[in-house]
């Protein structure tokens, strides 16, 4: 999630992780977004306390995912948590594993305690079955993990979801 920063210090990494995602906005929009944040009073980070806070809040989601199956990425001053399906949902599911639901709680409470960050949730699946029942089944699973981060106190102007389907695969699709 990336910090909230004045927009002549916002930074765009490019990593291997997720491109279209890391090279794109913030979804909704990078200005819009950051409309909703300061209305619910949230203010901006400044570049030095935002490298400050993201190193923080890597470290801490680190410690929570440890052991779950769960990645955290670091591209600049954006943090990417991955959540592997087989950890997160059954086949064509998009209710949250019993599991899953734990390491999204856990993920949460940083999240909600540490409130300078946009959260965006990003669904995909695997390339079998047809592109728009996977699009859809992601844009599903994409929002059962925000409503539960909601859930945990992070406050809905934070959050945005986006639905990739098949289209950008962040594993190989080779085994079924």
């Amino acid at each position: 999630p990336p910090p909230i920063r004045p927009p002549a210090a916002r930074v765009i990494a490019v990593a291997p992780v997720i491109p279209a995602y890391v090279m794109g906005d913030v979804i909704g929009g990078y200005a819009a977004r950051v409309r909703k944040a300061r209305a619910a009073g949230i203010r901006p980070l400044t570049a030095t306390s935002a490298s400050n806070y993201v190193a923080e809040q890597e470290a801490n989601l680190r410690r929570q995912v440890a052991g779950t199956g769960a990645e955290v990425f670091r591209a600049g001053d954006r943090l990417l948590i991955r959540l592997p399906a087989s950890l997160a949902f059954a086949v064509g599911s998009s209710t949250l594993t019993t599991q899953a639901l734990a390491t999204v709680g856990e993920i949460g409470l940083t999240l909600r305690n540490q409130k300078q960050s946009l959260v965006d949730v990003l669904g995909h699946t695997h390339s079998t079955g047809p592109a728009a029942v996977n699009k859809t089944l992601s844009e599903r699973r994409a929002e059962a993990v925000a409503a539960e981060l909601r859930k945990r106190g992070v406050a809905s102007g934070r959050t945005g979801t986006r639905r990739y389907g098949s289209a950008y695969p962040i594993a190989t699709n080779a085994p079924e």
